[in-house]
């Protein structure tokens, strides 16, 4: 089952053009340069529906694995480390590539947080200056059924053991967004500069 995800997920990328933006073995994100599908509500200026937007997706084969004991402190200092990188690596992209000159916002459609535990994510998301808004899918709620069995699906295929959940049920999908000016004055020193303070 897990063959079958893995090939079915690399056509979907092929399809979709969501593709890596850097070679960085540190970099978790891949992106997918797009228009925004709904108004984005930002704290620095609206993004509206149709204007272009990176939508990042997990790099699964670069996420730290896990160990036998599963979640603990030091993979979560590493994931935060690659977390801040990535990040760096996108500001980069924003403020020297041409096609990314446009760009308003990044951000994803695709996070999933274990049912009752929206708020702690959210915490933890907006440590990275994103801001959290309840997910719609503009082809509907069966659409947005099958699209967060997939992304379980696909969670539970390179990163088993991570969530505590056991079906697609048992999750609440949200998006999450920061404005590519919020990114640059965050994140917009080298990637190779210090972490601390981060």
């Amino acid at each position: 089952m897990r063959a079958a995800v893995r090939a079915l997920d690399r056509r979907l990328r092929n399809e979709l053009n969501i593709v890596e933006f850097s070679d960085n073995p540190d970099c978790i994100f891949r992106v997918r340069l797009c228009e925004a599908y709904r108004d984005l509500p930002l704290p620095d200026g609206e993004v509206k529906k149709g204007e272009p937007v990176a939508e990042v997706h997990w790099w699964n084969e670069h996420l730290p694995p896990l160990g036998e004991e599963g979640l603990n402190l030091k993979w979560a200092v590493k994931m935060r480390r690659m977390l801040i990188t990535t990040h760096r690596l996108i500001a980069q992209q924003l403020l020297n590539n041409p096609a990314w000159r446009d760009i308003r916002a990044i951000g994803t459609t695709q996070s999933m947080f274990p049912a009752g535990e929206g708020s702690d994510w959210e915490r933890k998301i907006g440590r990275l200056g994103y801001i959290v808004i309840p997910h719609e899918n503009p082809s509907g709620r069966i659409a947005e059924f099958f699209e967060g069995v997939w992304a379980w699906m696909i969670w539970h295929t390179y990163q088993a053991g991570t969530m505590r959940v056991k079906t697609p049920f048992e999750i609440t999908r949200s998006d999450f967004w920061m404005s590519a000016d919020s990114t640059v004055r965050i994140y917009g020193e080298s990637v190779g500069a210090t972490e601390s303070g981060q």
